[in-house]
């Protein structure tokens, strides 16, 4: 236990928690930079936590650091858990932790205890790739996905950054990805997208939503969105050593995050520490954007190709998987026999699920959805649609 101070290069694991910071009463701030934090705790312990890796209470700044493994099935803050905390984490990975709720982050009131009296988060050129919401553990799940606040004074800044791959098992009433059940958050310049079916985006209530990419937005209360991107498969590779002290995940040629955000914040650097922001003459920027890749990681040169419909379709096409995704016209999208998400896009479309549990999402037009057996979950989009689940527990949503 600590109380300030800092910590450097170092691995900490198989821990409860790996660090804890309490302060002595006086102000303070600690410092964490270029470590590693995984397993904490140990798999053969799995008491009720709140914070696996880092538990805090006071000031807590994280540079460049990775937290993977962190975590157990009950209780909140996989990673970090901050009460009555003020909490900044620049450039670093937060990859498969565990959690009843707030599988990453999580700060403010006890589930289960005491009132906290204010909470701030901020995130900054970081990806969240993998963690995982235990829903069934108990009713913490109300406080988030991957990263929770819950707090009436509290605040929530997420900037140039990467939120995908938030599971959520097993499947009950769920909450979104980033989750504010209260208190004020603003996202700027950030990626949501491949989280769990079961998980939108968004939840809770948002005070501004701008220059991001919304895969599936849900329904959260937002009092200020401006150039969004809906319903569009971010094409990001693999998690993957891209430069820099932590793994992340790069924009492909033909992505749709190329160029088309806004630079936020003090940093000129993205979560590799490489320059941002890197505008392409070839390709358009958003309407008052600056060139800035969405997300936390910029491409830099060469340039990705101009045709970027053209390239983005072509890589879906031969891309294995379950997801597909129609073009602008008319489109009859077939599944498989798998679990399958299909966006139909633009244009008035016909989409068959077939058999497993498949996520339909029309988009504009006048559609027709069809499930098939299995629980499906159909989302209409605008315009005039026709929904049939099929057989088994679905959902539909125009």
């Amino acid at each position: 236990m600590v109380d300030r101070g800092s910590l450097s290069g170092l691995t900490l694991e198989s821990a409860e928690p790996a660090l804890a910071i309490v302060p002595d009463g006086t102000p303070s701030e600690f410092r964490v930079s270029n470590a590693r934090f995984q397993n904490n705790p140990p798999d053969s312990v799995l008491p009720t936590i709140r914070g696996g890796a880092i538990r805090v209470t006071g000031t807590l700044v994280v540079e460049d650091s990775v937290f993977t493994d962190n975590g157990t099935e009950s209780g909140e803050g996989g990673a970090i858990y901050g009460y009555n905390s003020s909490i900044t984490v620049r450039r670093s990975l937060f990859q498969g932790n565990l959690a009843e709720g707030g599988a990453a982050i999580y700060a403010g009131n006890e589930t289960w205890g005491d009132t906290s009296a204010g909470e701030t988060i901020v995130v900054e050129n970081s990806t969240f790739q993998g963690n995982v919401v235990n829903g069934g553990a108990g009713w913490s799940w109300s406080v988030g996905g991957a990263i929770g606040l819950n707090v009436t004074n509290g605040s929530l800044v997420i900037r140039n950054s990467t939120i995908v791959d938030t599971g959520f098992a097993p499947v009950v009433p769920a909450r979104g990805a980033v989750r504010v059940e209260s208190g004020t958050a603003r996202i700027f310049n950030t990626v949501l997208a491949k989280n769990d079916p079961v998980l939108d985006d968004l939840s809770g209530t948002f005070a501004e939503v701008s220059y991001s990419l919304l895969e599936d937005r849900g329904t959260p209360t937002i009092t200020t969105s401006s150039h969004l991107i809906e319903g569009e498969d971010p094409l990001l590779g693999p998690l993957a050593p891209n430069g820099g002290p932590t793994d992340s995940m790069l924009p492909l040629p033909g992505s749709p995050l190329i160029d088309a955000g806004k630079r936020f914040g003090d940093a000129l650097t993205d979560q590799r520490g490489f320059l941002r922001t890197v505008d392409f003459p070839t390709l358009p920027n958003a309407d008052d954007g600056d060139g800035t890749d969405i997300g936390a990681v910029e491409v830099q040169d060469p340039a990705p190709p101009q045709d970027r419909d053209h390239l983005a379709d072509e890589w879906r096409d031969l891309r294995p998987g379950p997801t597909r995704r129609g073009r602008k016209g008319p489109d009859v999208i077939v599944g498989t026999s798998g679990n399958d998400r299909i966006n139909g896009g633009a244009g008035n479309d016909v989409i068959c699920g077939g058999p497993g549990n498949d996520k339909l999402k029309g988009g504009p037009g006048k559609d027709k959805l069809f499930g098939g057996p299995g629980k499906d979950r159909l989302i209409g989009g605008p315009g005039k649609d026709k929904l049939k689940g099929g057989p088994g527990r679905d959902i539909e949503r125009q």
